[in-house]
């Protein structure tokens, strides 16, 4: 794949799919913490530098976010916000309100990847 970082990938209207690489987001925590800290909420940046790998942590939410500009269009990195609910996983809330998009995170490797789609408000979800 390259050494791209925050690739784009095409997928179904409605969704947005981008990559960041790990190593990457491991040597932004080591020479530019400040420049970084400022793309997360303080609870969001509490967490991923808490966290033994912390660079897989911001990696996936570097991309989760780059996703949710491309699917929301204009928005700052710290509008975005992920959460996790009372399961564990992974919530993003846009301007501090849940439900407009729904988000996965995964990552293996030197990949992280995150999925963002817009939430469908004409349905419950079971």
């Amino acid at each position: 794949m390259g050494s791209r970082t925050g690739a784009a990938i095409p997928t179904p209207p409605g969704t947005a799919l981008r990559t960041e690489r790990i190593s990457h987001a491991d040597a932004l925590l080591r020479r530019h913490p400040r420049l970084l800290a400022r793309l997360f909420t303080d609870a969001e940046w509490h967490y991923c530098t808490t966290r033994r790998l912390g660079g897989q942590h911001v990696a996936a939410r570097l991309a989760a976010k780059r996703a949710a500009m491309a699917l929301l269009g204009r928005c700052r990195f710290a509008e975005l916000e992920i959460v996790r609910d009372e399961r564990g996983a992974p919530q993003m809330q846009v301007g501090g309100q849940p439900g407009r998009v729904h988000v996965s995170l995964s990552h293996d490797g030197d990949l992280a990847v995150a999925l963002v789609a817009r939430a469908d408000t004409g349905a419950e979800r079971g």
